[in-house]
């Protein structure tokens, strides 16, 4: 048994027509937009030429290059790239310095711990050890 091959609909064709003149259509717009686009900026030119020329300016200015969007974006150098880490490890050292500082629970000297309570004793310390073995 042959199975028939699928029988192409009346609206197949129809759709081809469509899609063909909605390319053709665009491609119109498109064509009709940048030729508007182009006779703006003749416009623009001839509006500025034109002033200056009637102001007495007479400077005439010409657009060799147009600017254009790069297509990839250019990286930071290296030296950048250091900067920026130097000044954040700088940043993020005196933070911890700070914090250090602030929660540091030791106790160096007997003002420290008279300004929290009373004190009785104070154990005064050796000068240093070079002192104390010369003597």
């Amino acid at each position: 048994m042959a199975v028939p091959p699928p029988q192409p609909s009346a609206k197949e064709p129809e759709t081809v027509a469509l899609e063909t003149e909605w390319v053709k259509l665009t491609r119109a717009v498109t064509e009709a937009r940048q030729h508007q686009d182009h006779i703006e900026a003749a416009l623009f030119k001839a509006s500025l030429s034109a002033s200056s020329e009637s102001g007495g300016h007479g400077v005439q200015v010409t657009i060799i290059d147009p600017a254009f969007l790069p297509e990839k974006p250019i990286p930071p150098g290296r030296t950048v790239i250091a900067a920026t880490f130097l000044a954040i490890a700088c940043v993020l050292g005196v933070i911890g310095a700070v914090l250090f500082a602030v929660f540091d629970d030791r106790v160096h000297t007997g003002r420290e711990i008279a300004r929290l309570l009373p004190l009785l004793v104070e154990v005064p310390r050796q000068a240093s050890r070079r002192a104390h073995a010369a003597g």
